[in-house]
């Protein structure tokens, strides 16, 4: 946390709450692109009925729990596994609260090139 007259600029990890969840996961070793995740590289699919490893198109589709999918998703996901072990992935979030005479700004910085930085500005009336 940083604080000067006018600014105060907080940092925190988003996936802090789930390095104890991610750390419970067994590392699989990914054939295909190297490296390792917490889920098997086969594809996933899902619907209306659920979540699942595999293709539908070939025919092998494996029922596997929703969140886990969402956490353990490779690129996306919240969960990294290195060969002996899984953790979750380090991502900052910074917070920054600016007040100027009648008016307060507020931006949201996700540190993720995908989302723009978000800005909040309330002024005094």
């Amino acid at each position: 946390m940083e604080l000067d007259s006018l600014r105060l600029t907080f940092e925190l990890d988003r996936n802090t709450v789930w390095e104890g969840w991610c750390s419970l996961q067994t590392p699989i070793a990914d054939t295909i692109n190297g490296g390792y995740g917490c889920l098997p590289n086969v594809g996933s699919y899902w619907d209306d009925t659920g979540c699942y490893l595999g293709s539908p198109d070939e025919g092998n589709l494996e029922p596997i729990d929703c969140a886990k999918l969402v956490l353990c998703n490779g690129a996306s996901g919240v969960c990294q596994c290195e060969a002996a072990r899984c953790g979750a992935l380090d991502v900052t979030t910074e917070l920054t609260l600016t007040r100027t005479y009648e008016r307060l700004d507020a931006t949201v910085d996700l540190h993720d090139p995908f989302v723009p930085v978000l800005g909040l500005h309330l002024e005094e009336r």
